[in-house]
């Protein structure tokens, strides 16, 4: 693991500084990791490789990307297709795969590179190697050999695939917090908040978010860690007992359950922060950040104990916790790097930095596809056009970033292998192409697209991107049977509209307008493009918290369902226009069907919504 010699470093130096006894090795030891904070990093650590290595499947003890054969064989004859693709484009237009730029053109990108927009590239005759609805026509072909087809039957829905999905009952349970109802942030905007001196949600996400609040507190608690050490922080007992308290219990039963023991201790820690407590903080360590000690004494004890802990404790599994309740805006850069263990260092900067030199010296052929997609993608929407030259840079350097291959330890796909050139076909002068060995389509970028809302740093915005796409994206666009897989999301979609829209489901199949058509696109993106930005970052908050992306199809049902009433008047899917402009007025139609127990995402609806 990348960071298993820093780590050994580091605990080697523990070991040999004073403050590890021999006569007491373990006892001072442990003592030492946990306020040096080396013991979080351990833990966050574990947490990240466990994450990543728990959807393995295996076969009397040897691992296997796809258990099941014919999706196997289904996913390697898409692959055979787009490789075919490829390379008839280069046969087209008499362009390699690869090739070393000219000097004039390294210079030109050089000096535009954080301008990449200017540059000015003949993209006419480029075209996207497949688009969404040519994946979904392989998806639609595929058949088990243990299904017998009925009489006149077609390629109308996906019940020729027997995988298991989740019930609504096990829905319910994976998303508790939701179907209980539990207040969340961006609800609605007059909802009661659970503090009594605050009397709105609406107030309290005031405070936290639109006044700059949050963002003041990240900045200037980040200067009190560089003025004082960690292990001197953390001797204040009183908050080493809230972030304890707040790290083994939900925010909900925090709140409660230890009330009174929070509220004193919030005390102590106000008295501390505020400088009241044996010279804790003197009038040199607080210089400049007087404004956000007055704004955090205002605070709730409780809910001071709660951001002090995700904040100072960088507990990757106490931060998706919190994401459960939904993510302040100038927070949730920081919570997201902290789930996904995407936070920036020294190495990842010049990492960074050789993917740039390796754009500027060589000209592949994904760079005309991603500079294509991005023109229309970003470059014609009107909540990302001024992103573009982030998204060159970003997704340029995702196209030779080689540390990506990890993900086809686990994935059902393989990479695309070229010959170089004027060599013979052995394996020796075989390559990948592209180095990370992914090769994008129509609409890619929309993955990345909604990380510029919470990243100005390109850097900081390629690794969390990179994060997500490891661990969440590189499953919507290959044929799997993994309960997070497209295919599986496609078949928990039409089980829950068959259910629980029978009229909608007959009516679709009475005119024959395959359902999974007409949400194909919001599920495969992520309804990134679909939705505004705000919504869909509170979306992908709860992917996050929940770690599944089985909230896609949910939503996309719960549309269906607000929608109903004009879907029944339609008879050919060219009518069937689900407008985005109608999204905001979903909330209480919604609401008031959920609440008759026919779903579970009223909440979540409600949330992204407003």
């Amino acid at each position: 693991m990348d960071v298993y010699k820093k780590l050994y470093s580091d605990i080697q130096k523990v070991v040999a500084s004073p403050y590890v006894k021999k006569s007491a090795f373990k006892e001072t030891l442990l003592a030492v990791l946990k306020t040096s904070g080396l013991e979080t990093e351990l833990r966050n650590t574990v947490f990240h490789w466990m994450r990543s290595h728990n959807n393995n499947a295996n076969i009397n003890g040897y691992p296997v990307k796809e258990p099941l054969a014919y999706l196997r064989k289904a996913q390697l004859q898409w692959e055979k297709r787009i490789h075919k693709s490829l390379n008839s484009m280069c046969s087209e237009l008499g362009v390699p795969l690869a090739r070393f730029r000219l000097a004039s053109d390294k210079d030109e990108l050089s000096d535009k590179w954080t301008e990449l927009s200017t540059y000015d590239i003949d993209l006419s005759q480029y075209r996207p190697v497949y688009a969404p609805k040519d994946f979904l026509e392989v998806l639609l072909w595929l058949r088990s050999p243990n299904y017998r087809p009925m009489d006149g039957e077609g390629t109308w829905n996906f019940s020729q695939i027997p995988l298991k999905v989740k019930t609504l009952s096990e829905l319910r349970c994976l998303y508790a917090e939701v179907s209980r109802g539990e207040s969340q942030l961006g609800v609605k905007l007059n909802m009661p908040s659970v503090y009594p001196n605050i009397p709105t949600l609406e107030a309290e996400r005031t405070l936290h978010g639109e006044k700059g609040f949050l963002e003041r507190l990240c900045s200037d608690l980040e200067n009190i860690i560089d003025l004082l050490s960690m292990d001197r922080w953390l001797k204040s007992v009183s908050l080493k007992i809230t972030i304890k308290t707040s790290a083994t219990v939900s925010p909900v039963a925090m709140e409660a359950s230890t009330a009174n023991s929070v509220e004193e201790d919030g005390a102590v820690a106000n008295a501390r922060i505020s400088g009241q407590d044996e010279g804790f903080l003197d009038e040199s360590a607080t210089s400049g950040v007087t404004e956000t000690f007055e704004l955090l004494k205002e605070l709730p004890s409780a809910m001071l104990g709660w951001f002090v802990a995700v904040i100072l404790s960088n507990h990757a599994p106490l931060a998706q916790e919190f994401l459960k309740r939904g993510c302040p805006r100038c927070l949730r850069g920081k919570i997201w790097s902290q789930v996904l263990g995407s936070q920036i260092r020294q190495a990842n900067i010049q990492h960074f930095g050789e993917l740039k030199n390796l754009v500027i010296q060589y000209d592949l052929l994904v760079d005309k596809l991603i500079v294509k997609d991005v023109q229309l993608t970003a470059s014609n929407d009107d909540q990302y056009f001024v992103f573009e030259d982030i998204l060159y840079q970003v997704m340029l350097c995702f196209s030779r970033d080689t540390e990506i291959l990890s993900v086809f330890n686990h994935s059902a796909s393989n990479p695309v292998h070229a010959i170089l050139k004027n060599k013979s076909a052995i394996v020796e002068n075989t390559v990948i192409f592209p180095p990370s060995g992914i090769i994008p389509f129509h609409g890619f970028t929309m993955y990345a697209m909604p990380f510029c809302y919470m990243y100005e740093n390109p850097i900081a915005l390629y690794y969390t991107f990179r994060a997500f796409y490891l661990r969440y994206w590189f499953r919507l666009h290959e044929v799997s049977s993994h309960e997070q897989g497209i295919l599986s999301l496609c078949l928990l979609f039409e089980r829950l509209l068959q259910r629980y829209e029978p009229e909608l489901w007959f009516h679709f199949k009475q005119v024959n307008i395959q359902p999974v058509r007409v949400v194909f696109k919001w599920l495969m993106r992520g309804f990134s493009g679909h939705l505004p930005p705000e919504q869909l970052l509170y979306l992908w908050d709860m992917i996050l918290a929940y770690d599944s992306l089985e909230v896609l199809p949910i939503l996309a049902l719960a549309i269906l369902s607000f929608r109903r009433d004009n879907l029944l008047q339609v008879e050919t899917l060219q009518n069937v226009e689900v407008s985005e402009t109608s999204y905001i007025q979903i909330t209480r139609k919604t609401q008031k069907l959920f609440n008759q127990q026919t779903f579970l995402a009223s909440n979540f609806l409600t949330k992204i919504s407003k």
